[in-house]
């Protein structure tokens, strides 16, 4: 990853640590950014009830797909909703 902007994230627990040093290893990636603050969300609906997911990172991908989510690792299969 070249021509970062910033050069940390801030990051509240070891797998946060992992996922950011593994993003910066790879070639395809442009761009992340910790959605602390940004408000990113991602609307959805369980079992009639409206929610909102809020990913932990924001990952912008250089192959023509736009970005891509990454998910908290302890809500992995959970929705959150806040």
């Amino acid at each position: 990853m070249t021509g970062v902007p910033f050069a940390t994230v801030p990051q509240d627990s070891d797998w946060e640590t992992i996922v950011c040093s593994k993003l910066e290893e790879m070639e395809e990636v442009r761009a992340y950014v910790k959605n602390q603050g940004i408000g990113f969300r991602i609307p959805y609906t369980c079992d009639g009830r409206p929610g909102n997911y809020y990913p932990d990172l924001i990952v912008k991908i250089d192959d023509g797909r736009g970005f891509a989510v990454v998910p908290s690792a302890p809500q992995l299969g959970k929705a959150n909703s806040h």
